[in-house]
């Protein structure tokens, strides 16, 4: 059994962007924290007192699922890569992991 990354390589590539999103939020937790506590406070009619603390919540979700994509994403392709498919279908499946990027939780 030998890895073929060949078919898989742009794929991967793509399923790598996404990363930074996931660890962007780790990174500058502090940032993000103060924009939602400056958009309260621009928009106090709008928000509650549960209003930061749901917020908040809502990107660290958003971040573990980027993160927890990545990883899904980059297995999910090295086992298409063991595969004894053909080279087509190794690029058809790996394109449509690939896709999974543009999921709603990396914006």
């Amino acid at each position: 059994m030998s890895i073929q990354l060949s078919a898989i390589k742009p794929c991967l590539a793509l399923v790598l962007l996404g990363l930074p999103f996931g660890i962007a939020l780790g990174v500058n937790e502090a940032v993000f924290k103060d924009f939602v506590t400056q958009g309260i406070a621009a928009h106090p009619d709008v928000h509650d007192a549960k209003s930061q603390h749901k917020i908040w919540r809502y990107a660290q979700r958003a971040h573990f699922h980027s993160t927890g994509i990545v990883a899904f994403s980059i297995g999910l392709l090295l086992l298409v890569s063991i595969t004894n498919s053909s080279q087509k279908l190794k690029k058809v499946t790996s394109v449509l992991i690939g896709l999974g990027f543009f999921t709603p939780y990396h914006g």
